[in-house]
């Protein structure tokens, strides 16, 4: 956890004052959304190979399937044709 609070206070250090104020604001969201803890969870089970517990906010799918999950799913089909910045002139070459 040590490490955490260190890797926080190293990204809240910020030379802009806007920049600052949203890190800041992004850090006090994690916080009360219990980001911190969950990371913490994360990580000792990666080095323990232990599993997650059932009620863990990580819900019942594993890391690995929030990952993998997105870049199976429809949204990119390939159409099969040329792109639709050629012309026709192009494709008949």
């Amino acid at each position: 956890m040590e490490d955490l609070h260190d890797a926080t206070l190293q990204y809240l250090r910020c030379t802009d004052p806007t920049e600052a104020k949203a890190r800041q604001r992004r850090v006090l969201e994690g916080d009360a959304q219990g980001q911190m803890e969950e990371v913490a969870a994360g990580i000792i089970a990666a080095n323990t190979s232990a599993p997650l517990a059932a009620d863990t906010s990580l819900g019942a799918e594993t890391i690995d399937q929030r990952i993998t999950s997105p870049l199976l799913s429809n949204s990119f089909k390939p159409s099969g044709g040329p792109p639709a910045n050629q012309n026709e002139d192009e494709t008949e070459q």
